[in-house]
């Protein structure tokens, strides 16, 4: 199974988790993706199961955050209403091996 994000095409599932992975740590902490990242980034996200409750009221940007709790680099998204939100890279690319249009 092929994939493609953000315009990007991946032979496997584990070349969209490196690739998500680069993004992840190249990016600077707390500042909103862009570009090439950021699109990457939207469309693995819209992928989440739980993407429209995570989405909220609506996305302002996605970054990059450091977990307090987990002392780990993270995606986030940040709604609109300033409300925030981590998300699995992991489920994402798991329901995009079952998403017939991924």
């Amino acid at each position: 199974m092929k994939y493609t994000v953000g315009g990007m095409r991946f032979e496997t599932a584990k070349a969209v988790s490196d690739y998500a992975r680069i993004v992840l740590h190249r990016s600077v902490p707390g500042f909103a993706l862009e570009g090439e990242d950021a699109a990457f980034v939207a469309d693995l996200f819209s992928h989440h199961p739980e993407a429209r409750r995570k989405a909220g009221i609506g996305i302002a940007f996605f970054y990059v955050g450091v977990m307090p709790s987990w002392g780990t680099r993270n995606f986030l998204v940040c709604r609109t209403d300033g409300t925030y939100d981590n998300f699995s890279i992991k489920k994402c690319i798991a329901s995009m091996a079952t998403d017939p249009e991924a």
